[in-house]
């Protein structure tokens, strides 16, 4: 968790988001320990509109659970390394202010 709080000031200094608007942030692996807590942090600042990036429905379904998120559109599902991933990124990413990544160094076998 010092991680995120470090992160924080991070993303805030990084970003110059006007008073009237949030900054909107990708986070991609937001369906894992680590991303989920991030996305949360993001979703409780009054600073900050994350998008969520999860590898299935049931991923989208447990994020929305876990942190409360109410907009379906603030989460995108997809797989980045798959062979649409860079549209999965570019609909992610579109407007985004800033990226976490949070997705895992390993990977699984399909």
């Amino acid at each position: 968790m010092a991680n995120l709080i470090l992160l924080m000031p991070f993303i805030a200094a990084t970003i110059a988001a006007s008073a009237e608007s949030k900054a909107k942030v990708c986070v991609t692996g937001a369906g894992g320990r680590t991303g989920s807590l991030v996305f949360k942090k993001l979703s409780n600042s009054s600073q900050y509109t994350p998008i969520g990036v999860v590898r299935s429905d049931p991923s989208k379904a447990a994020l929305m659970k876990k942190t409360g998120a109410t907009d379906p559109d603030q989460i995108i599902v997809g797989d980045i390394l798959g062979s649409n991933g860079a549209a999965v990124l570019d609909k992610a990413m579109a407007g985004a202010d800033a990226l976490v990544i949070a997705t895992s160094v390993s990977t699984l076998e399909r």
